[in-house]
């Protein structure tokens, strides 16, 4: 009975995980193609701008989408209110950009901070008229809609920018790209749903009493996600920052953002099981040990491969990215982690107010841990050292507060963790030790390290699950289905 509700939940989010995933396989492609075409400093110029407008977003972002697909009963009203609070909210972060643009410019001197965000203005409010109908598909767990949408919004942002940077050859194509694709985006939106939106002031006081709890909360995750961006940006000049921040944004593709889509899939099943929150503790576990068997071995090979794969894949321009793909890569995937157990789970519990104070927490402890390493302990490399030890040092406070908001133990927290993290040990073990082969570095041991890692990881995880008893988890999602192919062939 358990496992058919675990399939059923993960099959109702498997279109949300899918397009999320394929969102993210064409960010990966996008940023590895363009990094070959412009400069870390073009990088860095827009990383800059593109962090202003994220905390002019974060600021007064009121999750009208969450609440919409949250709430149980859903009426016209109370749609037209939630792209209502979006259209405004498009045009009030745009504002917000403009005002900051000066300080921006200041904070990071440079210059071409200030034309650049007065450009990308426009996309926030562009942005702010996508239609809500893909967001109502998905509340009633029709994610093909909004994976449609989304994919091909992203992929025809994809092809212009890369027209744009090919012939440009500058960071204004970056820039116009984006104001573009805002465009695109919101035409897609209404080509593919047969919703029309309309302003309502109607059901607006429920979105703002909402606000007050969302709101801090989007705050502090901006702050925790790119505090150390912020400070990076104002110790370096645009080249040096170029480099951080597209490792940054890399290695969150290939980390936290991995499996972001996971949870952010789940949230509609979460909130329809949250009346049974025994069963919705059961299904958190089997997600957080999915994730884990993800995040773990991703991070942990990426920085072993790092040497090798930096120059390989984004070019010997960015030979200095190295030293950050290796530490950013594993502080991604303890991050993601972290992130699993104190975001969408609390939220769809009902603790959204306790996911703000986590969140405000970390942000506090976080910020002046990356100031203290940034300006007094030796720049960007202490920062990056400093957000590996953050990110594993507050993972007990992680476990501590979800286990007072879902009935889940500390035991059964670390049950989920500890296969996946024992076979990475041995995966990292013999890659480390497949390098006393002197081989040379380039593709050949880069083929090697990835083929040598995913067999033992592979092996490792299904002797320990097996050893295990074979309980729940990501192992059983993967022999069900070689079983089920096996039986129907």
């Amino acid at each position: 009975m358990a496992e058919s509700i675990y399939r059923g939940l993960f099959r109702g989010a498997a279109w949300t995980v899918a397009m999320r995933w394929m969102l993210r396989l064409i960010g990966l492609v996008n940023i590895t193609i363009l990094a070959r075409l412009l400069t870390p400093s073009d990088f860095g110029i827009v990383g800059m701008a593109i962090l202003v407008c994220g905390f002019a977003s974060n600021v007064t972002e009121m999750g009208a989408e969450q609440l919409l697909i949250r709430q149980p009963d859903m009426a016209r009203d109370d749609i037209d209110a939630a792209w209502t609070i979006q259209v405004i909210q498009g045009l009030v972060i745009s504002i917000g950009i403009l005002v900051l643009a000066p300080i921006a410019a200041t904070y990071f001197d440079e210059p071409m901070i200030g034309p650049v965000l007065g450009i990308l203005a426009l996309e926030p409010m562009i942005s702010g008229f996508y239609n809500i109908g893909p967001t109502v598909a998905r509340k009633e767990l029709n994610f093909s809609i909004d994976f449609r949408a989304r994919v091909y919004s992203r992929l025809a942002q994809f092809f212009i920018t890369l027209a744009l940077v090919l012939w440009l050859r500058s960071y204004w194509a970056l820039v116009i790209g984006m104001v573009l694709g805002a465009a695109v985006t919101v035409v897609v939106s209404y080509s593919i749903h047969p919703y029309r939106p309309w302003i309502s002031s109607r059901r607006l006081g429920r979105y703002v009493r909402f606000a007050g709890s969302i709101v801090p909360l989007r705050i502090a995750r901006y702050g925790n996600t790119k505090a150390a961006n912020i400070v990076a940006g104002g110790l370096v000049g645009s080249a040096q920052f170029g480099v951080f921040n597209l490792v940054s944004d890399y290695t969150s593709l290939m980390t936290k953002e991995l499996i972001a889509p996971l949870s952010q899939g789940l949230f509609p099943g979460y909130a329809k099981i949250n009346s049974d929150r025994k069963l919705l503790a059961t299904v958190f576990t089997v997600t957080l040990n999915i994730a884990a068997s993800l995040l773990l071995p991703v991070g942990v090979g990426l920085a072993l491969i790092a040497e090798d794969f930096v120059p390989l894949v984004l070019g010997s321009q960015w030979q200095d990215a190295v030293i950050y793909v290796q530490w950013l890569a594993v502080a991604g995937a303890i991050g993601g982690i972290n992130h699993m157990m104190n975001m969408h789970i609390l939220i769809a519990s009902g603790n959204e107010t306790r996911a703000a104070f986590i969140g405000w927490l970390r942000l506090c402890l976080f910020v002046p841990t990356v100031v203290i390493a940034g300006r007094f302990g030796g720049g960007l490399q202490a920062i990056v050292h400093a957000m590996l030890y953050f990110e594993i040092l507050f993972l007990p406070a992680s476990i501590f507060f979800l286990t007072f908001s879902i009935p889940v133990s500390v035991v059964q927290i670390l049950g989920t963790l500890v296969r996946p993290l024992l076979a990475t040990v041995l995966m990292a073990a013999l890659v480390i030790g497949s390098h006393a082969l002197e081989l040379n570095a380039g593709l050949d041991r880069l083929l090697l390290s990835v083929t040598l890692g995913m067999a033992t990881y592979g092996v490792a995880l299904f002797t320990l699950w097996r050893i295990s008893n074979r309980p729940t988890g990501a192992e059983y999602f993967v022999y069900d289905y070689i079983q089920r192919r096996l039986n129907a062939s």
